[in-house]
């Protein structure tokens, strides 16, 4: 797999940040073991990166700013794929977040590495959502993730991505959300962390609902993980596009229709 970039959205004025933001950590170094979330990236150009010796200090320091941004890194340089060579191609595990301007009431969270397997990459956002009391999280792989973009929120299309949509498929087009509320999945992914909070506002019930079934499994923290597949499809497929489309059709609520 490619490089990897997980989303999180959560209640900003939630209880224990610091040490919600601890667990979570802990959670995502446990999926890459040996990697320590150690090293805490600056805010300006031209600073250097600090070694964090004291990371619940770190995030209570955080948490006391307007934003709560964060930032940290991994120690490990990985290779996005194999025989990998350029600098590009290379990154580290990464964990930050903040509270997005204009929308007071979320703190978004993301955490990314380079390499994965499927495996870790389901443990991740489950494990990090549960550690975060996240209301949703998600996940597409990246190219189909593009594809989405350009036909829901009218991206530039520089791939030609929209030609590659079979005949008589749609997603529907988004608005883009002026003030964020933490309970609303902004779009539906192709791996969706739904807290129960965030499926009762969707109208859905994936414990009782029976095309839920072989699609859905709960959390330890009573979320829902809603996967599309089990697969992680690096390119554009027309089943792929087809299941995000029925998700779309299936929770009308997903994103502020346009």
């Amino acid at each position: 797999m490619a490089a990897v970039l997980l989303t999180f959205t959560a209640e900003s004025d939630a209880p224990h940040w610091p040490e919600r933001l601890e667990a979570a950590a802990q959670a995502l170094e446990s999926v890459f073991p040996g990697d320590a979330l150690r090293i805490a990236l600056a805010a300006k150009d031209g600073v250097p990166d600090a070694a964090v010796p004291d990371r619940p200090a770190y995030f209570r320091s955080r948490m006391r700013t307007r934003r709560r941004w964060f930032a940290l890194r991994g120690e490990k340089v990985t290779a996005a794929f194999a025989g990998a060579t350029h600098p590009s191609d290379f990154g580290f595990l990464t964990f930050g977040g903040s509270v997005p301007a204009g929308s007071p009431a979320c703190l978004t969270v993301q955490a990314s590495f380079a390499t994965a397997t499927e495996n870790q990459v389901e443990r991740a956002l489950r494990d990090v959502g549960d550690a975060l009391g996240a209301c949703w999280g998600s996940w597409t792989p990246r190219k189909l993730d593009a594809w989405r973009r350009v036909l829901q929120t009218g991206a530039t299309d520089r791939q030609g991505l929209a030609a590659l949509t079979p005949a008589g498929l749609a997603l529907p087009r988004l608005a883009p959300l002026a003030v964020r509320d933490p309970l609303q999945p902004e779009a539906g992914a192709w791996w969706n962390y739904w807290s129960a909070r965030t499926c009762a506002r969707l109208g859905v019930d994936p414990g009782t609902e029976a095309d839920w079934r072989d699609i859905a499994r709960p959390t330890p923290a009573g979320a829902w993980l809603v996967k599309l597949g089990t697969d992680a499809p690096e390119e554009i497929t027309p089943d792929a596009m087809e299941r995000l489309a029925w998700l779309h059709r299936r929770v009308p609520a997903l994103g502020a229709r346009a």
